[in-house]
């Protein structure tokens, strides 16, 4: 591409909304061709109507904010979309960018005075975030939602089982489970790590259930404080991606991941249902990668390991600890391990923990304050 050619903006043009199977479909095709960009992404809610969801362009803005700041790019929306929810993708992205970013539309629809569904749905994944923001906030909460991956290279049989398990869990805890799905990650795979992407995936797929909730939480992966380039801690940007019709960021609560483990600890779903590794496609959590050596170590700080251990195929292992190699990992995680290290009094676990974090490249200050996308 020639230096003095224009920056091309980022099109998403609706396709509109389909019924096939027992799934309401709403569907946009993102374009740009400087990028190569050319897809179709569809969000999806199972055992619907055509009715039972947002019909506009308006659910795909908050992933289309994130692709404004992680491309520097502008955006314009080839359909309809609230204008509460257009503003709000463009504030999210500016937050994020620390610069602004240009969202249009070719039409903008003003707040309607039509009344607003009641209800309030909380994400479901059975992870130490999600399970602790449920049990902290049980009687607010009307519905469960979750996300099951159908489409390559991430729909398998592993994950089909890991989807039955989760609506047993759901059955177990006693409120209803709305059945999500999405491709986006076809598209947002490419441009950035699920780290960066993941909240404005979930806060899309609550604006499409508009009709039918009025609020959709997503629980906060890390502390306020942590990185202010990462989106899944900044409930400002969360709450930015908002429409007229529909809230959505973080439930209130625990932010700090040591003492939400003690919350769920004693829970019966937790104890039966706890799953935290996407590293191996297994029943069980492996007991042996990154993510499951700090739940347990999350576990231990408050004692309470025993009564998780069977939701892990290894016991906690000092030596295990000691021997990670950190270089590469995910940024959200040796976020989250920074965290835990800031509050762990000294000891053994600290000292295998402290040997781990010097395989990673960047010291937490640089961590947090470096734009690292």
């Amino acid at each position: 591409m020639s230096t003095n050619q224009p920056l091309e903006q980022i099109s998403w043009s609706h396709l509109g909304v389909r019924h096939h199977n027992g799934v309401a479909i709403n569907s946009a095709r993102v374009q740009c061709h400087q990028l190569g960009i050319d897809t179709n992404v569809e969000l999806r809610l199972h055992n619907a109507s055509r009715r039972g969801i947002d019909r506009s362009l308006t659910p795909f803005l908050p992933i289309a904010s994130a692709v404004a700041w992680i491309t520097d790019r502008p955006i314009y929306m080839d359909g309809v979309v609230n204008n509460v929810a257009l503003e709000g993708a463009q504030t999210s992205a500016q937050l994020l960018a620390n610069a602004p970013r240009l969202i249009t539309a070719r039409r903008i629809k003003p707040a309607c005075s039509r009344r607003r569904a009641r209800g309030t749905g909380i994400w479901f994944s059975r992870g130490v975030d999600s399970l602790s923001a449920l049990y902290e906030n049980f009687d607010e909460i009307d519905v469960l939602l979750g996300l099951e991956f159908i489409d390559a290279p991430y729909g398998n049989e592993p994950q089909r089982a890991i989807w039955a398990e989760t609506t047993v869990a759901a059955e177990r805890v006693g409120k209803p489970l709305m059945h999500l799905s999405t491709n986006a990650r076809t598209l947002l795979d490419p441009l950035a790590g699920w780290d960066f992407t993941h909240s404005s995936v979930f806060s899309s797929l609550g604006l499409l259930c508009a009709p039918r909730l009025a609020v959709a939480w997503l629980s906060g992966g890390h502390r306020e404080t942590t990185s202010q380039f990462q989106p899944s801690n900044r409930n400002d940007v969360q709450q930015s991606w908002s429409s007229s019709q529909m809230a959505v960021g973080q439930p209130p609560g625990e932010t700090r991941r040591n003492l939400k483990a003690a919350i769920i600890a004693g829970e019966p779903v937790a104890q039966e249902f706890l799953r935290v590794c996407w590293e191996a496609d297994r029943a069980l959590n492996c007991g042996t990668c990154l993510k499951c050596l700090m739940t347990m170590t999350n576990f231990a700080f408050s004692d309470q390991l025993e009564p998780m251990a069977a939701r892990f195929e290894c016991d906690l292992s000092l030596e295990r600890i000691a021997s990670l190699e950190l270089a590469g990992k995910g940024v959200g995680s040796i976020l989250l391990l920074d965290d835990m290290l800031e509050e762990m009094p000294p000891s053994d676990l600290r000292t295998a923990w402290e040997l781990a974090r010097r395989t990673f490249e960047k010291s937490p200050e640089e961590l947090r304050t470096t734009y690292y996308l």
